[in-house]
């Protein structure tokens, strides 16, 4: 499975509703968005919709002035409810640019994170990585610039989606790559110096969503007590407490990719399960790096607080 780049397409909808909605005040434009439907079944257009809810109400303070930012926050944390139905005639300006700083700041996300690599990876260390993800492919490529290493590769079972990442990894002549069967990982692990991987979702106990066959690696980094690094954007954070009896992790996909060597014909007639996500506790986590900071597991929920404010705006 591949873990796609960044789609801001969810929060191009928030702002085109703060800049063309029939809205005059903080509070219409609050319920504007909460009314808006969900189209996607992950959680990132839920979080966009929570961050741009959290910038609204910080602005709205702004502008009444009544209070620093700092204390706005504090008033929020400690459940004072305040009331969003004031008229303000340069909030939808405000809100305008704000949103826009946000989406720029999304955008360079990748970049940032990726700028950290030198940070984590040496020269003669072995990397593991398991899911085609774009941020873990720029996060070692940028590694590569300066350090030599070997990126040993678990195949996901597609061609097509693992022949992309291996052919971006020997592009480099820095890197010597490796490619196993996800049935070879505990082998191979104490051979390995650090794994590094990109999460679905992040919850607030430090616990991640990820590509399925993750949970397993992530038991054997620990048997061996192997560097965990969890790398993705601050947008993958959800205030959720993600457990394995998730309804998410109900999910299934088709099995060809699983069993691509049994017949067709026979394949209708067999009951095989491919599961699409694992649920990977904070545990079994190092650190997760991202666009502001690398931080441990029981940090998580410290950041969801930051991102989102109070239980009332999540």
């Amino acid at each position: 499975m591949l873990i796609e780049m960044l789609d801001l397409s969810p929060l191009e909808k928030l702002v085109d509703a703060i800049q063309n909605g029939k809205w005059k005040t903080a509070e219409d434009l609050i319920k504007l968005l909460v009314e808006q439907p969900t189209g996607r079944s992950d959680l990132s257009e839920e979080n966009f919709k929570r961050r741009i809810i959290k910038i609204i109400k910080d602005e709205y303070m702004d502008c009444k002035k009544k209070t620093s930012r700092e204390k706005v926050t504090f008033a929020l944390l400690s459940g004072h409810q305040e009331e969003y139905n004031e008229e303000i005639p340069e909030l939808r300006d405000r809100l305008i640019e704000a949103s826009q700083i946000f989406t720029d700041e999304l955008c360079h996300g990748e970049e940032t994170i990726s700028n950290k690599a030198s940070d984590f990876i040496k020269t003669g260390e072995t990397i593991l990585t398991y899911g085609c993800s774009s941020y873990v492919k720029r996060f070692l490529l940028k590694a590569a610039e300066t350090q030599k290493f070997t990126v040993v590769y678990v195949s996901s079972g597609s061609k097509s989606l693992d022949s992309e990442m291996v052919k971006a990894f020997s592009s480099r002549q820095s890197l010597r790559v490796v490619v196993i069967p996800h049935s070879n990982v505990f082998a191979m692990m104490p051979r390995v110096t650090t794994i590094v991987v990109e999460p679905q979702a992040v919850y607030a106990n430090g616990g991640f969503m990820a590509v399925s066959g993750m949970h397993v690696i992530a038991l054997a980094a620990l048997h061996y007590s192997k560097t965990f690094l969890v790398c993705g954007p601050t947008t993958k954070y959800s205030p959720k407490y993600g457990t394995a009896r998730d309804e998410a992790f109900d999910k299934i996909q088709p099995a060809d990719d699983m069993l691509p060597s049994i017949d067709k014909n026979l394949l209708g007639q067999a009951y095989a399960l491919n599961s699409l996500y694992d649920y990977v506790p904070p545990e079994l986590v190092t650190l997760f790096i991202t666009e502001t900071g690398d931080h441990p597991p029981g940090y998580c929920y410290r950041i969801v607080r930051e991102i989102y404010g109070t239980e009332e705006d999540i």
